[in-house]
């Protein structure tokens, strides 16, 4: 049995690329502020 959450749908992709940089751009934001607890709860979501 496969799970078809493993292959997300091709036509998906732009979407998640837009969602990994949103995550990327408001870890680096805040780690500039130095809001650390948000830094951590960021990489942990």
């Amino acid at each position: 049995m496969r799970c078809s959450l493993l292959w997300p749908d091709p036509a998906q992709r732009g979407r998640l690329e837009g969602i990994r940089d949103n995550l990327v751009a408001r870890i680096a934001e805040a780690e500039r502020e130095g809001w650390l607890g948000e830094v951590e709860g960021l990489w942990t979501a």
